[in-house]
């Protein structure tokens, strides 16, 4: 029963009256739905609260958790108020309790975050199967170009997938590179990230990324490789075949179209909604809401957003080649792209943030900003407005260009028809039946393409207009900010106060830093390295300890003790088993991390 909400609740009671604030502090959470807008003020002390206390201050709970990028940061600030402080000093666990009992409260949440991974590997393979599927059906109508097209283009996913899996898995053992060579070979690879990611696998030493961010390197080989071709493809066989496509035919492009938005969509959300990158860079992820309706808002704009732009964006291309032929289309593409990339180069930005470098490097570089421009121009994938990307200035105008260039398609194609006659035969022999919206042969009717055009722009705009009027204010900046990823690279070391987050700094290539504040962070490690290795800090993890370069540590000796991870550790634990083993082992840690130095050694002497 609740009480009244204006007597006391613990009374004074001692543990009596402490169960009685427990539990009336945990129905005001299960039954709060949503979080105020402002921190809850409340000064009681614990042995005058009222329930109307306990629910101010189960709302500043949930206020914490809105506002915090971690549960254990939210409790932190809730343990702020003088009565959960009392309480927390009579009982040490409550604070603990506290963490696992929101926890599990959130549970059903992150097991929808999970579910949505799933769901976006089976749409990616459901996709691989319709496109397969049109290959078949393709070369049954004789229409052998696009069968073979399209099976070019899931070959080329496929290849890329393999060659991004050799590159992570380029420093682990043989037995290694192969198992995960066939996740790709075997079409089984979307699944297997989804699994890493929803089970929280933790990068192993010798891999290039997390396992997150390879989810994202293969979900955008399949967008760039067969969603956006496999769009292209599939609407220039409808219009070419006209009343002679199938449902099939019409099923399959509307699935390639709303499988490339969904994974658009997912990736950008799951970057934003992820707690580790809100701490890490508060001033850019952020914009997804924690109200419900906020949500809702923020995921159905992103994904009408990018499904709208790659129907413009495809329907374009198809209407510019009927237009100016392939080599037209190709030489208005590839100037656009040639001068994109001439501009990064301009503006030093080119290396991308991936620890390569020579041949490897410079490969990794032009892919990377070729794949995530056409991305980011076909899908308005909004996570790519990131400086490490294209930048929100590029972001917003590949949006502005979508709809310039579908506009001008759309026109140009009407305007020739009014020329020619309605009888225009853009692919083959074709007769008008304007009842169908098409010409028998092909030709899509001017009203039809114009209607078409029109309603995608609206929706592109609408989509763009309710994503901007529903996230915060302080994130609209990032959709048009025109900082360089160098810029935004070295802010983690000049911005940040933390040490676990400027040494994120070293986790970036090089080029894209060290000529500006190399010095600085030379002589932070110099300053810092010998108190992490005494104190051990729990950030300082052996993958953090991997990110530092040798040639940044001038002291051999900090170099041994940094290359011989956890000998404290392992000399204690034998210690208790056996002297012999003890020294053993030391002498073994010694000797290969003395063998590190020397190397090191040798090749500066060399050089």
């Amino acid at each position: 029963t609740t009480p009244d909400t204006n007597s006391t609740v613990s009374g004074g009671l001692g543990l009596e009256g402490d169960v009685k604030v427990l539990l009336a502090m945990i129905s005001a959470l299960c039954t709060k739905k949503q979080a105020p807008n402002s921190r809850p003020t409340c000064d009681v002390k614990l042995a005058e609260l009222t329930s109307k206390d306990i629910a101010l201050i189960a709302s500043g709970l949930q206020w914490s958790l809105k506002k915090e990028t971690d549960e254990d940061d939210a409790v932190e600030k809730f343990m702020e108020y003088p009565a959960i402080a009392q309480l927390n000093e009579k009982h040490e666990e409550f604070k603990d309790t506290m963490i696992n009992f929101r926890k599990a409260v959130l549970a059903d949440k992150q097991k929808f975050a999970k579910v949505k991974l799933f769901v976006a590997a089976a749409l990616s393979v459901g996709d691989m199967i319709t496109d397969i599927y049109m290959i078949f059906e393709y070369l049954w109508q004789g229409e052998e170009g696009y069968a073979w097209t399209t099976l070019g283009s899931l070959v080329a996913n496929v290849v890329i997938q393999s060659l991004t899996v050799y590159f992570q898995n380029k420093k682990l053992p043989w037995k290694r590179q192969i198992w995960e060579q066939l996740y790709v070979w075997t079409f089984v690879k979307p699944g297997v990230d989804a699994w890493r990611v929803a089970s929280e696998t933790e990068q192993e030493l010798g891999k290039l990324v997390h396992p997150g961010a390879e989810l994202v390197m293969v979900k955008c080989s399949e967008l760039f490789t067969e969603a956006i071709p496999g769009a292209i493809i599939q609407l220039s066989a409808l219009l070419e075949l006209g009343s002679k496509s199938s449902n099939n035919a019409v099923f399959s492009s509307g699935f390639s179209i709303f499988t490339a938005a969904f994974t658009s969509t997912v990736i950008s959300w799951d970057f934003d909604t992820n707690k580790e990158f809100r701490k890490v860079e508060p001033s850019f992820y952020g914009y997804v809401h924690s109200n419900v309706a906020g949500k809702v808002k923020v995921f159905l704009s992103l994904l009408f957003m990018s499904a709208f732009n790659l129907f413009v964006r495809a329907f374009t291309v198809t209407l510019l080649v009927m237009q100016d032929g392939m080599l037209g289309v190709t030489l208005l593409l590839g100037a656009e792209l040639f001068l994109y990339l001439i501009i990064k180069v301009a503006r030093r930005d080119f290396w991308f943030w991936i620890l390569l470098y020579g041949a490897g490097g410079i490969f990794i570089a032009i892919s990377a900003r070729i794949v995530v421009k056409v991305i980011t121009d076909w899908t308005s994938l909004a996570q790519f407005r990131s400086p490490i990307d294209v930048g929100g200035a590029y972001f917003t105008f590949s949006l502005l260009l979508t709809v310039t260039m579908g506009m001008v398609a759309a026109l140009r194609y009407e305007h020739e028809k009014e020329e020619v006659g309605e009888n225009m035969i853009p692919f083959a022999n074709a007769t008008t039946d304007a009842s169908k919206g098409v010409d028998e042969g092909g030709a899509l009717a001017k009203s039809t393409v114009v209607t078409l055009m029109f309603v995608a722009f609206a929706g592109i705009v609408l989509s763009f207009t309710v994503l901007m009027t529903t996230i915060d204010k302080k994130y609209r900046k990032t959709f048009y900010s025109t900082k360089t990823s160098n810029k935004h690279i070295q802010e983690f070391f000049t911005k940040n106060k933390k040490e676990e987050l400027r040494l994120r700094v070293l986790v970036n290539n090089r080029h894209k830093w060290e000529k500006t504040i190399g010095n600085d962070v030379r002589a932070w490690l110099k300053e810092r390295l010998p108190v992490w290795l005494d104190e051990e800090p729990e950030w300082f993890t052996p993958l953090a300890k991997s990110a530092i370069p040798d040639d940044f540590v001038d002291d051999p000796d900090l170099l041994k003790r940094l290359h011989t991870p956890n000998v404290e550790k392992i000399i204690e634990q034998r210690r208790r088993s056996s002297v012999t083993s003890l020294l053993g082992m030391t002498e073994e840690l010694e000797g290969l991390a003395n063998d590190k130095v020397d190397d090191r050694v040798d090749a500066e002497s060399e050089a």
